[in-house]
């Protein structure tokens, strides 16, 4: 019975985020990011809920452009270190921002709608490493089912699908292996808890969003010191000493991409991430959106606010907890009798830390950025995924105490009125924008009406579920509640995908055809990074870090007042400068890093008059609904021999070769960083700096010259990786050797 009843809910849980995905995977509508970010999607047709309730572009430029490249490189079989499709090439795995170490989940990314699958997948192992971390806790099968399944229909995997979201699914993970320990600790038991904490943490830190896998490190730590706590003290050395190895073997198995990150660190810019963000916090009237999501509408109607407060919500808050798991997680810190009391205050104490973070209460915020390193973190944005599971085992922990008897209706009662009094004084200052939006947005009073009744609806029904002997078809009842609601606002994003949407090919294969090895500046259609996406070479960048040698010249020599790390005419942070007559005027420094052609919006005749005129060395050269293309006629080859007296045949962008007539320098026009290498005739030679690309000296007669880029310090970096894994691989050994588990 017992089996039957287990398989059941693993079934379910596996169906959950199918279902929830279920718009998608139908065919029915997609999310693929491609068609709203790229700049290249036509004839898209909204779905049933029109316009995007949340809208990050860092899942298109970020997550999927960078994505799908590592992807086919390594389809390759070659190791997507380095990014020869935007700004002058850029190093990829260095950029710490994209997964392109994520194995095996990066592969994903090669799929059509490969994004959506990869979140897909993320979601399954979150929901199965909650479950799991759950029922270690003892907590029956349908408390840590509903623990589960609210984790992985959080807010974040709801509204997010970019690089901070994918750390997330490994949190569960990471718990799971410190309260394995903690459990063996206990019980004087062997244990492989530190494996699975270790190869979480990793994992974690290969997702490459190290803010958000810091940040649920912090909340491991607060999770084993609370077990370290109530430990006796003779067993608090071996607990300590395992999730300490735990941690060190992690990050250890993670140094191949920890190694090549800090070293960027080191030569670039951070933009807004150097420091004073913890000076930074959300307005009061965001606070009733992390728990009922929609109160303001979907984030498409922040156009409706001139004044761009609505926009700055939806770009700073990274998720939410529904207000019937809001209830439940009360509900689990009043149990004054229930098991893990103690955690269950600290997890309490973690939601209302990030909370006062966010909205700036000045002790809590004071407190919160001392810790090392969270004061060039945003953590308004990265740590509400690490609340939400916090929501999600304080609510499992309610369901739990209501399922065996510990719970009656009066903490039902008390925990639903102090949440909804909190949230009626959150609507106050929300309120002002009522009149704006009633005025502006056609449905917004169907969004308010539905949010607040929905929300007050499933709260009552699970009240009044509530029994301290619950019945079958009660608690049935009451669990549906509180997992149907969160599955209800976790549809919304998907049933605001596109019907219909298609890419301007036509477009995509005139640059790819003409291009060659050189490349493009786009001036409008193409967002940065989707160069690397299609495979044609783009000058656009969109980097944070940013390489400090390509930011000098952005602004030195191309346009000084851009935002170097988003390399482009227009979007996120337009610029008065951001033209196209700053493109033309210094035109020469664009052609000598081999742009040949440049790309503006269909409707601009800048270009197409300067074009005619003959005033500048531009021709018309293709042109459709969404843009024009002009050839830069005087653009400069990829390669090219000082002095002219060399034949030059590319074989492909790392590989060259030149009949001279006399000893030259070869330019390539890569960029010029650590870890590029170069031979001629497979001898070893130094590569020197042209402006802010690469020479080589090469000599008389037919030669081969061949660059390769490998990250500084790989060397250490792998060997650091392999330690980590001769640790991990030593304990599976010897445990398994010995018959232990």
């Amino acid at each position: 019975m017992r089996d039957k009843s287990t398989r059941f809910y693993l079934v379910a849980l596996a169906l959950l985020p199918l279902l929830a995905n279920w718009p998608v995977l139908s065919g029915w509508l997609t999310v693929d990011p491609v068609y709203r970010t790229s700049g290249l999607g036509m004839g898209l047709e909204p779905g049933p809920l029109a316009g995007t309730p949340v809208t990050d572009g860092s899942d298109g430029w970020t997550s999927e452009a960078l994505g799908r490249f590592a992807a086919k490189e390594w389809m390759s079989r070659r190791i997507p270190w380095w990014n020869p499709y935007n700004g002058p090439g850029l190093p990829l795995v260095a950029e710490g921002q994209n997964p392109a170490l994520f194995l095996p989940f990066v592969l994903l990314l090669a799929l059509p709608n490969g994004l959506f699958l990869l979140a897909l997948a993320l979601q399954e192992i979150a929901a199965f490493a909650t479950y799991a971390l759950l029922r270690h806790m003892n907590l029956g099968r349908a408390a840590a089912w509903a623990g589960g399944a609210l984790f992985c229909l959080n807010g974040t995997f709801a509204w997010l699908a970019d690089q901070p979201t994918m750390p997330i699914a490994f949190a569960p993970l990471l718990l799971l292996g410190v309260e394995m320990e903690w459990t063996a600790a206990r019980e004087q038991w062997p244990s492989r808890g530190w494996m699975v904490a270790a190869v979480a943490l990793a994992l974690s830190l290969y997702a490459a969003f190290p803010e958000t896998a810091y940040i649920d490190g912090l909340l491991g730590a607060a999770w084993a010191a609370q077990r370290l706590a109530v430990l006796p003290a003779r067993r608090r050395l071996r607990f300590v000493s395992r999730v300490a190895g735990a941690a060190v073997t992690g990050v250890l198995l993670a140094a191949p991409y920890l190694v090549p990150f800090a070293h960027m660190l080191t030569v670039s810019e951070v933009n807004i991430h150097g420091a004073g963000l913890d000076k930074i916090a959300m307005f009061a009237d965001a606070l009733p959106v992390l728990s009922i999501p929609y109160v303001l509408g979907p984030e498409t109607f922040a156009g409706a606010d001139a004044t761009g407060r609505l926009s700055l919500l939806w770009v700073c808050l990274g998720g939410y907890v529904p207000v019937p798991e809001l209830v439940m997680a009360v509900a689990a810190m009043r149990g004054r009798a229930a098991p893990h009391r103690g955690l269950r205050l600290v997890l309490g104490a973690w939601i209302a830390a990030v909370v006062g973070t966010t909205f700036g209460v000045p002790g809590v915020m004071r407190a919160v950025y001392a810790i090392p390193g969270l004061a060039q973190v945003w953590v308004f944005r990265y740590a509400p995924p690490s609340c939400e599971l916090a929501a999600a085992v304080l609510a499992a922990m309610a369901i739990d105490d209501w399922q065996k008897g510990r719970m009656g209706r009066l903490r039902a009662i008390v925990s639903a009125v102090l949440v909804g009094v909190a949230v009626a004084l959150s609507l106050r200052p929300a309120w002002n924008w009522v009149p704006l939006l009633r005025a502006s947005v056609e449905h917004y009073v169907w969004w308010l009406a539905t949010s607040i009744i929905t929300a007050a609806v499933a709260v009552l029904v699970v009240v009044a579920c509530i029994r301290v002997a619950p019945t079958r078809h009660r608690f049935a009842l009451g669990l549906a509640a509180v997992v149907g609601y969160s599955f209800a606002l976790f549809m919304v994003p998907r049933l605001a995908g596109l019907r219909a949407a298609k890419l301007d090919e036509p477009a995509i294969a005139f640059l790819r055809d003409g291009l060659g090895l050189q490349r493009y500046y786009a001036m409008g259609p193409i967002v940065p990074n989707f160069g690397a996406y299609f495979g044609i070479a783009s000058l656009n960048s969109l980097y944070v870090p940013n390489p400090q040698i390509w930011s000098d010249h952005i602004e030195a020599a191309l346009d000084r007042a851009q935002a170097p790390f988003f390399f482009y005419f227009t979007g996120m942070f337009p610029t008065p400068s951001a033209n196209i007559a700053q493109f033309v005027e210094h035109l020469p420094a664009y052609a000598a890093l081999a742009v040949r052609y440049a790309v503006v919006p269909a409707g601009d005749d800048t270009l197409l008059r300067l074009a005619s005129s003959g005033a500048q060395p531009l021709r018309l050269a293709y042109e459709d609904a969404l843009m024009r293309i002009f050839e830069v006629e005087n653009a400069a080859p990829y390669f090219e021999a000082a002095g002219g007296a060399c034949r030059v045949s590319p074989q492909s962008r790392e590989r060259v070769v030149t009949e001279c007539e006399r000893p030259t320098r070869l330019i390539r026009r890569e960029l010029f960083f650590d870890g590029w290498r170069a031979t001629v005739n497979g001898k070893r030679v130094d590569i020197e700096r042209e402006g802010i690309v690469q020479a080589v000296a090469v000599p008389r007669g037919t030669v081969t010259v061949s660059f390769r880029y490998l990250p500084p310090y790989l060397a250490a970096s792998a060997a650091l990786g392999l330690l980590g894994l001769v640790i991990l691989s030593a304990g599976a050994f010897w445990q398994t050797r010995h018959g232990r588990v």
